[in-house]
């Protein structure tokens, strides 16, 4: 299999939206209102991450098997002033029958190898408490859960997302 990284550009942004949209509907059932997976559009991240695209706030990286995005991570410095000097991994997905093939951890490899050249001094990220997957990918990449917690709603549902970090070593 030959993946290919690339940055992503503004015309970029609706292909991403659509790959995160799908990856919601297949990952999250049972985790979010199914109410919410099935009103979900897959323009709707669309003009989100094209705004970080285009002003720079984010960094989009994308991964590609031949010509087919197969996913996509979002990351730039931390957004919370507690971990200024940090980078955050703002969202990482992968199209739904491409999981566990590798493309999240290529994501990962090189978002840390960029902030690290950066001099950050870590990553942190949250995820969905129930997200048993998630939770063990970002344990075997090196990141650890926190214990903190971040709770919020989602169409009328309680939910609770979780803080992993990894802290980059000196070198």
């Amino acid at each position: 299999m030959t993946v290919t990284l690339r940055a992503a550009v503004p015309t970029d942004a609706g292909e991403i939206s659509r790959l995160y949209a799908q990856s919601w509907r297949a990952a999250y059932p049972g985790l979010v209102p199914q109410s919410y997976l099935d009103e979900l559009q897959d323009h709707h991240w669309t003009q989100t991450v094209a705004d970080w695209i285009t002003t720079g706030r984010f960094t989009a990286l994308l991964a590609f098997e031949k010509e087919v995005m197969a996913g996509c991570a979002i990351y730039g410095r931390a957004r919370e002033e507690k971990y200024e000097g940090w980078g955050e991994l703002v969202s990482l997905y992968v199209m739904p029958g491409r999981f566990r093939k590798g493309y999240g951890s290529r994501l990962v490899q090189r978002m840390v190898q960029e902030m690290k050249a950066q001099g950050l001094s870590g990553c942190y990220l949250w995820v969905l408490d129930g997200n048993r997957r998630a939770r063990a990918f970002y344990e075997k990449a090196g990141f650890e859960d926190t214990g903190e917690t971040l709770a919020f709603t989602l169409a009328d549902a309680p939910l609770l997302d979780c803080r992993y970090r990894m802290e980059f070593k000196p070198r």
